[in-house]
């Protein structure tokens, strides 16, 4: 199974590559955060569902050179089975952050007893290079089941205010699902001392039939 780790021995001028198609605009136009994220936020009720906060700054997130998540626009399934191809966030010199993507509709959304499920976890992450930060929990794909509805998956960005850190929390194959249930984001945050979410973005999936 492909693991973000497997992803983070390409060389780096592979990272730089693929990041000219979001400079150059070469492949499809990478979506710039919309002036009403604060009511898209609030209107999906990722506010206060998994933050509490309006972050400052969003995500650029990109599966493929064609596959962007966009605030709440729907992917299915299959679009998302690997790590993001490419990832961006606006960041300074000497910054860290922690990375997290979140399930927060399991079982349903309209039954979330099992909230959130933890997807991917990667701290101590150097400017913008997610490759470079320590996968914590394996990527696992987002997989809703079949007759759960939509699901929100959401992208969080934590800025580690004092550069690297040490973190209590376990680490997680991609094989395995122990450990990633009834995760918490904000009880994460308030653990390690993240007084807000920095940057964030989200998408939405559903079941499909393979064979459709």
């Amino acid at each position: 199974m492909y693991s973000f780790t497997q992803a983070s021995r390409f060389p780096y001028f592979l990272f730089i590559l693929v990041n000219v198609d979001f400079i150059t605009g070469s492949s499809d136009e990478a979506p710039e955060c919309p002036a009403n994220m604060s009511e898209i936020l609030k209107a999906e009720k990722v506010i206060p569902d998994v933050i509490d906060n309006v972050p400052k700054h969003h995500i650029n997130i990109a599966y493929s050179l064609h596959c962007f998540v966009n605030f709440g626009n729907v992917l299915r399934p299959e679009k998302v089975a690997r790590p993001v191809y490419v990832m961006e966030w606006f960041c300074t010199q000497y910054q860290y952050f922690t990375l997290l993507l979140v399930g927060p509709d399991e079982p349903t959304r309209d039954s979330p007893t099992d909230r959130e499920f933890l997807y991917w976890l990667v701290v101590n992450v150097p400017l913008n290079a997610v490759y470079c930060g320590d996968d914590m929990v394996e990527y696992l794909p987002p997989a809703p089941k079949k007759d759960t509805g939509v699901h929100r998956y959401v992208y969080i960005m934590l800025h580690q205010p004092h550069g690297n850190m040490t973190f209590d929390a376990p680490r997680i194959k991609n094989t395995t699902l122990a450990g990633r249930e009834k995760w918490s984001s904000k009880a994460f945050m308030k653990k390690h001392g993240f007084e807000e979410a920095y940057a964030v973005n989200f998408f939405k999936s559903e079941w499909q039939d393979p064979q459709a």
